[in-house]
């Protein structure tokens, strides 16, 4: 059975449309702190 790959390009186009909406109005400072923090938290 082939995979239909219309699925996975509806999955990223929907996440990049959630990352456009949350940074909207974020300036790259306030993003790049947001980046740093999550990642601390990884570890």
């Amino acid at each position: 059975m082939e995979k239909d790959n219309s699925v996975y390009l509806k999955h990223i186009l929907d996440a990049i449309k959630r990352v456009e909406e949350y940074t909207k109005n974020c300036s790259k400072e306030k993003f790049s702190r947001n980046k740093h923090d999550s990642s601390s938290s990884d570890s």
